[in-house]
């Protein structure tokens, strides 16, 4: 069996998998976003939003676009 290796975006930065199918907190944490829940991941295309399902299965195909949106606590001085 050949090696997968798919290639997409979160934020405009490439992250490289040997996996097709993961679950959204691994995208976000592989980019670095974590804790993954300060963050919602969105599909760019087809549009999708995985707010609160960190643990959705998401397939992943070459060139995917996602962003991650921060939805954690903001402060001011």
């Amino acid at each position: 069996m050949d090696d997968v290796v798919v290639s997409y975006t979160i934020n405009s930065d490439s992250i490289v998998s040997d996996r097709r199918i993961v679950t959204a907190r691994a995208i976000l944490e592989a980019a670095g976003f974590t804790p993954a829940e300060l963050y919602v991941l969105r599909r760019v295309s087809p549009p999708e939003d995985f707010h609160g399902r960190y643990d959705a299965l998401v397939s992943v195909g070459e060139h995917d676009e996602f962003h991650a949106l921060y939805i954690g606590p903001t402060y001011s001085a």
